[in-house]
């Protein structure tokens, strides 16, 4: 109801219930990660430490950056590769199967393959002339940006290559 009510009867009510019904999970798996949560006023729970709430990109040594660096040490330990400094480009597809990813590392093109692949691209927020136009807003320069300018839908557009559905 909350949500509906803040979005004007907008919000798409199958993604809403998707969030709604797994963010306890998601949070709980989290913390079985090693991620730290502390319960901070109005904004609820947030990952520790919380970063100061001013203006500026203050995140270095606060919970995200925390929790990730945390989490890509316990994915080496694993025997896990992290791969930084990499965009993909273009799944891998083999016998209707997906299998890995090309993709292009500091200039370099490479190959990599994975029994499993996730797609997790932070959004198409920087997207504005294709996907924020077409999936958004017809006029995109009216919006507010307060994402970051690396989402520019590569995952999206794999998924939809690769014959995914989207809403």
């Amino acid at each position: 109801e909350l949500v509906d009510e803040s979005t004007k009867g907008l919000a798409d009510a199958v993604l809403v219930d998707a969030l709604v019904n797994n963010a306890g999970r998601t949070i709980q798996w989290l913390q079985n990660h090693g991620a730290r949560f502390i319960t901070l006023g109005r904004f609820g729970c947030v990952l520790a430490p919380p970063r100061p709430h001013t203006a500026g990109l203050v995140w270095e040594g606060r919970g995200p950056d925390v929790t990730l660096r945390d989490m890509a040490k316990r994915l080496a330990r694993a025997g896990g590769e992290l791969h930084t400094g990499t965009r993909a480009l273009e799944l891998i597809i083999e016998d209707d199967r997906v299998c890995g990813v090309r993709a292009e590392c500091r200039g370099a093109p490479v190959e990599l393959r994975a029994r499993a692949v996730m797609l997790a691209d932070g959004g198409f927020q920087a997207d504005a002339e294709q996907l924020l136009a077409a999936g958004i807003s017809a006029a995109p320069e009216r919006l507010k940006q307060r994402g970051a300018a690396t989402g520019t839908g590569d995952a999206l557009r794999m998924a939809r290559a690769a014959g995914a559905a989207t809403t």
